[in-house]
């Protein structure tokens, strides 16, 4: 729930409280009366300004002429799924990807990689196949199974393969429907377009890891046995769980993607 809609819901708990409360109580009861000072000032709300756009997106690259037209929001999967196989080759998108509310859901990811956890309901990608595997040493130390690092190979291939100029180009034509979602997801000011290079850098960031990874098992699920890696984000702890050469090859690709969406604004 973002906090728009919990800032909502804590405004009609208490309204409803103050009625059950007060206009509940007997009758018989005669009310307090008191008087109400005046104030001794007056406190002025300052709404603040909307940060300003560090990376506008244009509203039509020049590829795109003629301009074809933008579907609504509600309407644009089977638009993403069109272009996104102008962008892909040697790979099966129905075994990768879910083009259901792919927008919405893709917005949704993208703000909560920066987060401790990703909201699965919202995925726009399938689960990796296989099942999750670990080391177990004689003295009971858990590390991270190298053979995990397997099972990220088909989304690799697919990242590998993206026509990165005109994954820019498709973005662009579709951004209005990015910001849309954005703005439903409770940022009227925010821009997404800075969300995500602000994502892509946390991404960039991320520690190159080398040598066996140290799990401990508390509960039920996995975790980094170094407090370092335990404390990072969302996005940060799936790219060194994908291992080091994965990672290194995701890095590359975002460096290539944040170049090219921020040279957007040179399509005017």
């Amino acid at each position: 729930m973002n906090k728009f809609y919990l800032g909502l819901a804590v405004s009609v708990f208490i309204v409803a409280l103050f009625y059950a409360f007060y206009l509940r109580q007997p009758e018989q009861v005669s009310p307090v009366s008191f008087e109400i000072s005046p104030p001794t000032q007056v406190i002025q709300v300052i709404k603040e300004s909307p940060p300003p756009i560090q990376y506008p997106v244009p509203e039509i690259a020049t590829e795109f002429e003629p301009v074809k037209p933008l579907p609504m929001l509600d309407e644009s999967d089977s638009t993403v799924e069109e272009e996104f196989k102008d962008v892909v080759t040697n790979t099966s998108l129905s075994e990768l990807l879910l083009f259901k509310t792919f927008i919405r859901n893709f917005v949704v990811i993208i703000d909560n990689l920066t987060a401790k956890m990703l909201p699965q309901k919202y995925y726009f990608f399938r689960p990796p196949g296989g099942t999750f595997m670990v080391q177990l040493t004689e003295d009971d130390v858990i590390y991270l199974d190298s053979d995990n690092f397997q099972r990220y190979t088909p989304f690799i291939n697919l990242i590998n393969t993206l026509d990165i100029d005109r994954l820019a180009q498709i973005y662009t034509y579709l951004y209005p429907l990015f910001q849309e979602a954005y703005v439903e997801l409770g940022y009227p000011d925010r821009y997404f377009n800075d969300r995500l290079i602000h994502v892509i850098d946390t991404l960039l960031d991320t520690k190159d890891m080398s040598g066996p990874v140290k799990l401990v098992q508390p509960k039920v699920y996995y975790k980094y046995a170094d407090p370092e890696l335990e404390a990072l984000n969302a996005g940060q702890k799936l790219l060194i769980r994908i291992g080091p050469q994965n990672t290194t090859l995701i890095k590359a690709r975002l460096m290539e993607l944040k170049v090219r969406l921020i040279a957007l604004n040179g399509y005017r």
